[in-house]
């Protein structure tokens, strides 16, 4: 069994499944992977779990870290950020737009148009992006569509206008079935938003906040053409 090493949070898992995910259609295949933080492992194996022939193994010890949730590394140095070109060292080929032949019932009874929404992404507490009350007022109140909110629970809003609010009632296969059905969607950098535009979703990404945000979307999303041209901002 080919074995792969790999390593970051939920939307790094992604984009790692992006890589991988043509040669894990012709064999079963195996990632080790490595990520800080243990809360996020359940997430990460539900993640991988969307294509099946991935086995998964977490490990202690980064290095060495072959596949990237990225396509052009960079360091920071002081305030210089230096990019590098992207390298695997597997020869894999992204697929922008994997088909995970979710076709689960809908047991939350969705009505056949909406778009999306999330509010807050990202894994560390110290640098959560978040959408602003205005933005979500204004998205709410201007969609001619209902509004289904997913992910995290932890920003308070106004429901109006037909809101549907699944924050923390979902899974990921979930999600992704839901976004993918979506007609529009609206967040920020994260998770959500690489399934949105691999699912060939247009989407609205907001403003990053932080100067590392910036690099992250210039290193993830930037680079993949397939990807970018879904992006409205």
């Amino acid at each position: 069994m080919k074995t792969f090493y790999a390593g970051g949070s939920l939307g790094d898992a992604y984009v790692i499944l992006c890589k991988v995910y043509r040669i894990a259609q012709e064999e079963p295949i195996l990632l080790k992977h490595y990520t800080e933080n243990e809360s996020l492992k359940s997430s990460i194996l539900e993640i991988y779990s969307l294509v099946s022939g991935i086995g998964v193994e977490f490990r202690d010890d980064k290095k060495p870290f072959g596949i990237t949730g990225q396509f052009i590394h960079h360091k920071l140095a002081g305030k210089r950020m230096t990019y590098l070109p992207d390298d695997d060292g597997y020869g894999l080929e992204l697929e922008c737009h994997p088909d995970f032949n979710i076709r689960s019932e809908d047991r939350f009874d969705l009505p056949a148009h909406y778009v999306t929404m999330q509010l807050e992404s990202g894994a560390n507490p110290k640098k959560l992006r978040h959408l602003g009350t205005q933005e979500i007022e204004k998205i709410i109140n201007k969609s001619e569509l209902p509004v289904v909110v997913l992910g995290k629970d932890n920003v308070d809003f106004t429901q109006s206008n037909g809101t549907i609010d699944l924050r923390g009632q979902t899974n990921i296969k979930e999600m992704v079935k839901i976004i993918r059905d979506g007609y529009h969607f609206y967040g920020c950098l994260g998770l959500l938003s690489l399934v949105a535009l691999s699912q060939r979703v247009h989407s609205t990404l907001y403003k990053p906040l932080y100067l590392k945000d910036k690099h992250a979307f210039e290193s993830r999303v930037q680079p993949v053409a397939e990807w970018k041209r879904y992006v409205t901002q």
